[in-house]
């Protein structure tokens, strides 16, 4: 269960770090800063791959040197992805629907 959450927030922290505005635009204003102080910084953060493994990176140190408090710490960011990943499902069935529609599937054909 602790890769999980850990896995889940490392993956939410990333999404937002690089490519979200966030509450008052703040993660927007970090990534201006970064830009500002290096292009590489800029770079790096705004690419999820990159920033994943220092976000990874931080969260298991802070899980040596905090135990289980960083859990606490992480659960939000891991509830708010898998709400993420449930919203997109949401999404793609809706879309399925959408086009099984225009090519006069409907109901049980949709999945048979």
């Amino acid at each position: 269960m602790y890769f999980l959450i850990m896995s889940l927030a490392t993956w939410r922290l990333s999404s937002l770090l690089a490519a979200e505005s966030g509450p008052a635009g703040v993660f927007n204003s970090i990534r201006e800063l970064a830009k500002s102080i290096s292009h590489n910084l800029y770079e790096g953060m705004t690419c999820i791959w990159c920033n994943s493994i220092w976000i990874a990176f931080v969260l298991a140190t802070l899980r040596l040197l905090a135990g289980d408090v960083i859990l606490a710490i992480a659960l939000p960011f891991a509830l708010s992805a898998c709400a993420i990943v449930l919203e997109a499902i949401v999404d793609l069935s809706k879309v399925r629907e959408q086009e099984a529609e225009a090519w006069g599937i409907q109901g049980k054909e949709l999945f048979d």
